[in-house]
């Protein structure tokens, strides 16, 4: 017998030895701990985090550990992180799902509770708060003045859609195409991004930039986020790669650095006027356009509220993207 096979039976673990029923016996603080030492990487720190003793922390893993008849964790020696075992990954995949439609149970069960006065919670990015979220808002409360909508913006579109998974939001906007998990959406408007350049920069003289040409410009754009790297990952997927000398939080800071002469800006083309200075560069077709989206959990029931905001929303978003193709064309 292998070494791995003599430790795992001097710990009561019998890789292979298990049964249905056995599973019976896991628990949903064994989940908890496991996602803990696997996020913390370290039995002190994932008890501390959980408020537990580390011994109680280790003996949760064990005893999840011969319910299911195999290792989760390699004990490292030393003062290294321990790491998943291949079965640990594969579980903890699946304790993120547990955990999440627990989550999702008890907002359905509270939403159930507080009926019809239950706030309508959107997770949002900057781009969209501009562009459709106003005015969505402003044809809710005409058809529903008692409307209570709760907003909740990020750059990180993987912990709207984690707030989403767990039940902490309603509906969030997204990009396509939205990672693996219980999604539903509906496809509001696709973007393109453009180049934002002073009026004096001899930029602003060309009709149109190819993607080799834009792949030499260094650019100002937004941090780094779900929202700007599905952009971003797409061009490398051609085979090019956008030269980034600056990132900024929001358009307004992007705008300001270009206004004071500190670069060119690569950003989804503003819904607003720009200041007077500057002027919109447009890209061509081979630059990939971001198709936004609204998202909302497969498995939860969606209140009335939140399908008419879906579908002010998509109402909301057809407008302004005909108004853009208007002001394209003139």
């Amino acid at each position: 017998m292998s070494g791995n096979g003599n430790d795992a039976r001097r710990r009561g673990v019998v890789p292979g030895v298990t049964s249905e029923r056995a599973w019976h016996g896991v628990e949903l603080r064994h989940l908890a701990a496991l996602q803990a030492v696997a996020q913390e990487r370290s039995f002190s720190a994932a008890a501390a985090r959980l408020g537990y003793t580390q011994s109680a922390i280790s003996g949760q893993i064990l005893a999840l550990e011969r319910v299911i008849g195999a290792r989760l964790f390699e004990r490292i020696r030393g003062s290294r992180p321990v790491q998943l075992t291949d079965e640990g990954k594969i579980l903890l995949t699946h304790a993120a799902a547990i955990t999440a439609r627990l989550d999702a149970a008890r907002a359905d069960i509270g939403a159930l509770r507080a009926g019809s006065t239950s706030a309508l919670r959107i997770g949002t990015f900057q781009s969209a708060s501009r562009q459709i979220v106003p005015e969505t808002l402003r044809r809710l409360a005409e058809e529903d003045a008692g409307a209570d909508v709760e907003l909740r913006e990020s750059y990180d579109l993987n912990s709207l859609l984690d707030l989403l998974e767990k039940g902490a939001i309603d509906l969030a906007f997204t990009v396509l195409p939205t990672r693996e998990g219980p999604f539903e959406t509906a496809e509001l408007y696709c973007d393109e991004h453009v180049l934002v350049v002073r009026r004096s920069d001899p930029l602003a003289s060309r009709g149109l930039l190819s993607l080799e040409e834009l792949e030499s410009i260094p650019v100002i754009t937004v941090e780094d986020c779900r929202v700007q790297s599905a952009t971003e990952i797409a061009i490398s997927a051609s085979g090019r790669r956008l030269t980034v000398s600056r990132r900024l939080e929001d358009l307004s800071s992007i705008l300001a650095f270009v206004s004071a002469g500190l670069g060119v800006g690569f950003v989804p083309e503003p819904s607003t006027d720009l200041p007077p200075d500057l002027t919109v560069v447009r890209l061509g077709s081979e630059v990939p356009r971001r198709v936004v989206a609204l998202t909302w959990h497969s498995e939860r029931t969606l209140s009335p509220r939140g399908v008419r905001f879906v579908e002010l929303a998509t109402a909301v978003a057809g407008a302004a993207q005909e108004t853009r193709k208007l002001l394209r064309a003139i």
